[in-house]
C-alpha cells in the first residue's frame, strides 16, 4: 500500500512516518513522499530517514498512491489538500480539526459520497480507554445525571484560533456521552484564555471547560455512581502514543478492508458542535445543533 503525508507540522506526521518505516506491523506500507507547509516539519522526517521525497505540490501524488494522510495543522488546509483526492475516490485520513469551516467540511463529505472516498480521522482522544468504559457504563446502566469535561485550548495562533486544538474535548464528549446533543450555550474570557459551555443532551447536561493546562478529564455522574477518566499530556505521553497507533490502525484497516468505522455524519459532527460553540460565545446566545 502506497501512502503520502500532506502537512507534516505536527507529531502525528512524525509518528506515522516513523511507524511506517520501523514497525514490522506496517511493513507492507510505503511512504512515497511528503508535502509540508513548513520546512522544519519535513526536515524532521527526512533527517530520520523516514522519507526521502518532499514536494511543494500537495496534489502531486494523485494517481501515485492508494491513500493519503493529511496532518496539516490548520483545519482549512485539509480542504485544500484533500479535495482533489476525495473527488478521485482516494481514501483519506484527516487530522483534527476535520475542518474549521463547516461549509468546507460539508463539501468534502458531499464529494466523498459521490466518489465513494473512504474517510477517517479527527482526534485521537476518542481512543482513551477510560472514555470507552464510561460509554459502556452508560449503555448498561443509563440514568445519567450530568457530565463534565476539561481539555486545553489555544485561542491565539496561526492555525485557526479556537478551532486548532478544540476538537479533542468534543471527541471525548461524543465518545463518552454519545451524539445526541441538541444545543450548546457558551461563554468565554479570551483575556484569561478560557471557554465554558453547556451541551444540552435533553435528559441531562454536559459542561465543557477549555483552558490553558494540558489535562484531559471526563467525569460521569449517574444514579448508579460516578466515573472519572484522566490523561495529563507529558505524564501520560506513552498512553497517548498508543492512541496514535490505534488511530493509524483505523486508517490502515479502512483502506485494506474498504470499510469506514465512523460514518460521514459522525466525522462532521465535531465541526458542527465547534462552530456552534464559537457562535454562542461570540453572540451570547444558545445555538441549536442541527
Amino acid at each position: 500500500m502506497k501512502v503520502a503525508i500532506l502537512g507534516c507540522e505536527n507529531s502525528h506526521a512524525w509518528n506515522f512516518a516513523k511507524h511506517i518505516n520501523e514497525n514490522e506491523k506496517y511493513k507492507d506500507i510505503e511512504l512515497v513522499g511528503i508535502f509540508g507547509y513548513d520546512d522544519e516539519g519535513a526536515q524532521k522526517i527526512t533527517e530520520k530517514g523516514h522519507c526521502n521525497y518532499v514536494t511543494d505540490d500537495p496534489h502531486e501524488f494523485l494517481g501515485k498512491v492508494d491513500a493519503i494522510i493529511c496532518t496539516a495543522r490548520h483545519g482549512d488546509n485539509h480542504y485544500e489538500c484533500c479535495m482533489p483526492y476525495i473527488k478521485a475516490g482516494i481514501p483519506c485520513f484527516v487530522d483534527k480539526p476535520f475542518t474549521a469551516d463547516l461549509k468546507k467540511g460539508e463539501e468534502m463529505i458531499a464529494e466523498a459520497r459521490k466518489s465513494g472516498a473512504l474517510l477517517c480521522g479527527g482526534s485521537s482522544l476518542k481512543f482513551m480507554p477510560e472514555l470507552k468504559k464510561i460509554a459502556e457504563f452508560i449503555k448498561e446502566k443509563g440514568q445519567v445525571t450530568a457530565g463534565n469535561l476539561t481539555a486545553p485550548v489555544n485561542l491565539f495562533n496561526e492555525h485557526g484560533g479556537f478551532f486548532f486544538y478544540s476538537q479533542h474535548l468534543i471527541e471525548m464528549m461524543l465518545t463518552a456521552f454519545g451524539e445526541g446533543i441538541k444545543s450548546v450555550y457558551a461563554r468565554a474570557d479570551e483575556d484569561k484564555k478560557k471557554i465554558t459551555f453547556i451541551a444540552d443532551y435533553g435528559d441531562f447536561d454536559v459542561t465543557g471547560h477549555y483552558y490553558e493546562c494540558y489535562h484531559y478529564t471526563c467525569d460521569l455522574v449517574s444514579r448508579e455512581g460516578t466515573m472519572h477518566a484522566e490523561n495529563i499530556a507529558g505524564r501520560d505521553g506513552a498512553k497517548m502514543s498508543e492512541w496514535f497507533l490505534e488511530e493509524f490502525d483505523e486508517f490502515v484497516n479502512m483502506v485494506k478492508n474498504k470499510e469506514m468505522k465512523m460514518s460521514y455524519e459522525r466525522l462532521l459532527l465535531p465541526v458542527k458542535i465547534l462552530n456552534a460553540i464559537y457562535e454562542s460565545y461570540k453572540t451570547g446566545k444558545e445555538v441549536e445543533i442541527k
